[in-house]
């Protein structure tokens, strides 16, 4: 009866185990693939709105690189052709110990009847219950 009980809790923990990882797997992507798309979404009749969501997710070097930069994007995205970014596909390549995740990214934009599409390897890093989302470099950070 002991052993029955014991292998039962063993398998409701290792169940309850799966079901939090890939919780966490879909909160991750979720926040990756909606940046990624509206990072590949490009409207030059709105390029200031463009900036300001980007830098709004910035942290660390690439909030410092973006922020340096801002005005040479602002140019670009306003000479640029309309865009419309998607995610052909996101998944975890790998969960840290120290809780940061490695997420393969692969995005297209559809600009005027050409499709761009280039695979991103972003790393996030998660440690609070409450996530703050923000993008450093070419990686993900939510602290959770």
């Amino acid at each position: 009866m002991a052993a029955a009980v014991t292998v039962s809790a063993l398998m409701f923990l290792a169940h309850e185990s799966r079901d939090r990882a890939a919780s966490k797997d879909r909160d991750v992507l979720g926040y990756v693939t909606g940046f990624m798309a509206e990072f590949t979404s490009i409207d030059p009749y709105h390029a200031n709105d463009y900036v300001a969501r980007v830098l709004a997710q910035a942290t660390g070097d690439f909030a410092k690189q973006y922020q340096e930069k801002a005005n040479e994007i602002l140019l670009q995205v306003a000479r640029a052709e309309p865009a419309t970014g998607t995610v052909l596909d996101a998944g975890v390549e790998r969960w840290n110990d120290d809780g940061t995740v490695i997420v393969i990214v692969a995005p297209k934009s559809l600009r005027s009847h050409r499709m761009k599409s280039k695979c991103w390897r972003t790393q996030i890093v998660g440690r609070q219950p409450s996530c703050r989302k923000g993008i450093s470099g070419r990686s993900a950070t939510c602290n959770r």
